[in-house]
């Protein structure tokens, strides 16, 4: 991916997070990026914006089949359905305000929301290895085409979770987590005992591998997990989840802080 690109995505992000926020008070684009971006030409860069938000609100209506605003391609003026808003900026200040061990527990939420049998692990920081939560995901296989004994019917989430205020994730991270894989492989730990008794990894049981942060990712860091299948997971992605997802509304269809408190514990 070319890095004008990831600059782009990473000036989305910023500017996504303060429509999120704020929405209430915008229903025109050009006025939003007047306000809250130095440009000497707020209408190419709203137009910029605006398609940069359509596709994104294509990537949301495909995942949570959703529609969260409108966009008038000519006056740029856009509508927000305020309900659905609203839960996402109360989810992602909540997300905000973990402490580091629950937010570590909020992406085992985020991984079983992937469709992890069961409620993912939580690793113990006395011997995590780099690697803070473990889930897997089973599939249906020909029983002719493996043996009884494969895993091959089994794909691990397997990542690190960094909750962060202002720092964005560097490369250095994103490389670490890739060693400590490695090394889950090969059962090299630092630890006399194996730290992960339960989990079966051979050398070629399916992996997918997940960063996911409380903030965002920098530029570096975002090439790296491009080039190495690595998934990088910000906290707009998880505001947009557990903001959506109907197990954390109240009776009335509004994300409860208490409920996903609740979950976490």
């Amino acid at each position: 991916m070319d890095i004008n690109i990831i600059r782009k995505e990473d000036t989305f992000k910023s500017l996504l997070e303060i429509l999120f926020l704020q929405y209430q008070h915008y229903n025109n684009l050009i006025t939003f990026i007047d306000n809250n971006y130095e440009t000497n030409d707020p209408l190419t860069m709203a137009k910029d914006f605006a398609e940069e938000l359509s596709l994104y609100e294509t990537d949301i209506e495909e995942i949570f089949s959703t529609n969260i605003f409108d966009i008038n391609s000519e006056t740029l003026d856009i509508n927000f359905n305020t309900d659905l808003l609203n839960n996402i900026s109360k989810a992602l200040i909540e997300i905000k305000a973990l402490i580091p061990h629950d937010f570590e527990k909020l992406c085992a939420l985020y991984i079983k929301f992937l469709g992890t049998t069961g409620i993912p692990n939580i690793t113990k920081h006395s011997h995590d290895q780099g690697i803070d939560f473990v889930g897997i995901v089973e599939r249906k296989v020909h029983s002719r085409l493996f043996s009884s004994k494969s895993n091959i019917n089994k794909i691990y989430l397997i990542g690190q979770a960094k909750h962060y205020d202002t720092d964005k994730v560097k490369s250095n991270e994103i490389r670490e987590l890739a060693g400590s894989i490695y090394l889950l492989k090969t059962k090299g730990f630092a630890l006399k005992n194996d730290p992960y008794p339960n989990i079966s990894i051979k050398s070629f049981t399916p992996i997918y591998v997940y960063f996911i942060t409380s903030y965002y990712f920098s530029e570096a860091a975002k090439r790296l997990c491009i080039h190495s299948d690595i998934m990088p997971i910000d906290r707009i992605l998880l505001a947009l989840t557990f903001g959506l997802n109907s197990e954390y509304h109240d009776v009335t269809g509004h994300f409860c802080p208490y409920t996903l408190k609740n979950a976490l514990s």
